[in-house]
């Protein structure tokens, strides 16, 4: 898991804790706080190895913000070792002109514009992985434009964008967010979706739950399928 910008290995801790309940494996990316920069990859390219060679099979990678913008990128480079990526508000495409804040406080610490940036690093992010891909954003982000988070789902039937309710800062922590991981990663590498009373509870965190009549969430509770 790949935390966000100016952020570390505790901003990951409520997402790590969640999948391991479920039981998966989770790894922290242990280079202390992300300040996207490209001198990072050779470090996540050589934990991913040790994690694939360890386990034996592909690593699903994970990344929150600008996480995801490493994650994408190695996913890119090494469809072979990954099963898939999870993105969470991060800006999948269209780096190069973000609008938002973060912009500044970026090229403030960096001491330059971030079109001076690593021509080929902004290149392989405009690429889509040959990987399952989960975009999940907020229109109520509020720092990165949420347009900038999905990837085109008319591409290929693996890539989804699933929209949640929040702020950027907070989904790391949100329940929406941590079921929809969770689910992408069950889904994505068995096949089949979680079932069982517990998934069926977790899901009235989703967003859109309270549009729907009160009638129809009851019985999906009830209802085995």
């Amino acid at each position: 898991l790949m935390p966000p910008y100016l952020g570390n290995d505790s901003s990951t801790k409520f997402v790590r804790k969640y999948l391991k309940s479920v039981g998966f494996k989770t790894y922290k990316w242990e280079l202390g706080v992300n300040m996207i920069n490209s001198k990072y990859l050779p470090k996540l390219v050589e934990r991913l190895d040790e994690i694939y060679e360890k386990h034996g099979e592909k690593v699903s990678l994970v990344g929150w913000s600008g996480g995801g913008i490493f994650a994408k990128i190695i996913a890119n480079r090494y469809p072979d070792k990954v099963a898939q990526l999870v993105t969470i508000g991060s800006p999948v495409w269209g780096v190069k002109n973000l609008k938002t804040p973060l912009v500044n406080v970026l090229e403030f610490f960096r001491g330059k514009a971030l079109r001076e940036r690593n021509a080929k690093f902004l290149r392989e992010l405009e690429e889509i992985p040959e990987v399952p891909v989960t975009c999940i954003y907020t229109k109520t982000d509020g720092l990165v434009p949420w347009k900038n988070c999905l990837e085109a789902e008319t591409l290929r039937s693996n890539i989804k964008n699933v929209e949640v309710y929040g702020s950027h800062i907070g989904m790391g922590a949100n329940a929406s967010v941590l079921v929809t991981v969770a689910n992408s990663l069950i889904e994505n590498t068995s096949g089949k979706k979680p079932k069982g009373f517990i998934s069926k509870l977790e899901n009235l965190f989703f967003p859109k739950f309270w549009e729907r009549k009160k009638s129809d969430i009851i019985k999906d509770l009830i209802v085995v399928k």
